[in-house]
């Protein structure tokens, strides 16, 4: 009888009491397992006979001075080797570390404006793959590295690779950030209010802006309290004159708009009956935008596959 993987896995979670005495090589004879396992010895016995059959355990017999031979049960090699596996799989895996003298070296490096920008941009990268990889715990504990970021988030630097990668470091790491009890206030503290604060100039640079947005719909979609806010933020500020069709802000609301708004139905009824409202204006620039943005909802919208 063939047995495959699958089923290999069913009858390890089965009988896992019984491979758990038995693992990684121990024997027993039938009345030794019984009583270890606590089960009856003749179902046990029916029990052993079937599993013999598709391979999980062997018998061994060592014979005496008088009488039948003893049986002794043990697992087969494969059930031991999936055993291991199991327990390797189920060993808590280590909370990452991090050196802070390797993240001060880092710093050293970007922050020194004597040093040319190609040097400053590697270990700019390097910064960021180390706190992308632990950003909750480097925040908590890193304050030079927390002052660094307050400061870009209080005034964001608007040119230069290094600025940009500075955004980017808390841009990347903010989903996380946010999920996390530890760094959530830092969050609703430092970031938020003062992504609102940069969208209220929208003489701006672009990429200020769009980064400001793309933060705030980071924080919209897993902070509710905050969300309404947004929302009304977004919109009031997507429908403002100073706002062109064609730039890259327009276009980073437009997006931000229908991934905050049209996760849900509710949701995304509630900005398609503003938008109709907004498109029967007099004014032709609010018409435009009501109209475009409310022919995107549909891109949202599920989608139903007909069934022939």
């Amino acid at each position: 009888m063939k047995v495959t993987e699958s089923d290999w896995a069913k009858i390890v979670g089965r009988q896992y009491l019984l491979f758990k005495v038995l693992y990684p090589d121990l024997k027993f004879n039938l009345l030794e397992l019984a009583t270890k396992t606590r089960k009856d010895p003749g179902n046990l016995s029916k029990l052993i006979k079937n599993l013999k059959k598709k391979g999980v355990v062997e018998t061994e017999e060592v014979g005496r001075d008088r009488g039948r031979p003893f049986k002794y049960i043990k697992l087969s090699s494969k059930v031991a080797q999936i055993i291991s596996s199991i327990i390797d799989a189920a060993k808590p895996v280590a909370e990452p570390k991090y050196d802070p003298e390797t993240i001060d070296l880092c710093l050293d490096q970007m922050e020194d404006n004597a040093l040319d920008e190609e040097t400053r941009i590697l270990y700019a990268d390097s910064l960021h793959r180390t706190f992308g990889n632990m950003p909750q715990k480097i925040l908590n504990e890193h304050s030079r590295l927390r002052k660094i970021l307050e400061d870009v988030v209080r005034n964001p630097p608007t040119n230069g690779e290094i600025e940009e990668r500075k955004r980017s470091l808390i841009k990347s790491s903010l989903p996380r950030l946010i999920m996390t009890e530890s760094t959530i206030d830092w969050v609703l503290n430092q970031v938020y209010p003062n992504a609102l604060r940069i969208l209220e100039d929208e003489t701006r640079p672009e990429n200020i802006l769009s980064w400001a947005i793309s933060m705030l719909e980071d924080i919209a979609l897993r902070c509710p309290d905050q969300g309404k806010a947004i929302k009304m933020k977004l919109r009031e500020m997507y429908f403002n004159e100073t706002i062109k069709q064609d730039n890259g802000v327009a276009e980073r609301l437009k997006e931000s708009i229908l991934e905050i708004y049209c996760r849900e139905a509710a949701s995304a009824r509630e900005l398609a009956n503003y938008l109709r409202e907004r498109a029967k204006s007099q004014k032709k620039t609010e018409k435009e935008k009501a109209i475009l943005l409310l022919r995107k909802i549909v891109n949202y919208l599920p989608r139903y596959d007909s069934i022939t």
